[in-house]
């Protein structure tokens, strides 16, 4: 868990230094800083988008209790959410991808069948 922490809060951000720093030297520093207020604006548009179309879902899944991928679905979208805001070429990339039903819905897939395999994470709704 700490290799990871790791390079999500350190090496991570470094990375993206770096290739904002080449990027502004490549396209302008007005540019770069235009680029990643774009994309903070277009992710924050796409998370409201799709967090709302998983809300409506969860709700949905509430009632046929088929809560698990809809939960973890929307763990990635927060994660998404997260990344698009924070400045970087890199984040923005992994949080698009997180954003974006087609590899959001696969990702949780993959998620919830590894965390259920592993036997510590099991979601069950009981009646009410």
């Amino acid at each position: 868990m700490l290799p990871l922490l790791f390079l999500l809060f350190i090496i991570l951000p470094l990375i993206d230094m770096f290739i904002l720093v080449k990027l502004a030297g490549i396209i302008g520093l007005l540019e770069t800083v235009l680029l990643v207020v774009f994309t903070g604006i277009v992710g924050a548009s796409m998370v409201r988008k799709e967090g709302l179309n998983v809300l409506r879902r969860l709700q949905r899944a509430v009632m046929v209790a088929e809560v698990g991928q809809t939960v973890v679905e929307g763990a990635l979208l927060t994660a998404g959410g997260i990344l698009l805001v924070s400045p970087g070429i890199v984040t923005d990339l992994i949080g698009f991808s997180l954003v974006f039903s087609w590899t959001r819905t696969r990702l949780a897939s993959h998620l919830r069948n590894r965390l259920q395999k592993s036997s510590s994470f099991q979601v069950e709704v009981q009646g009410f």
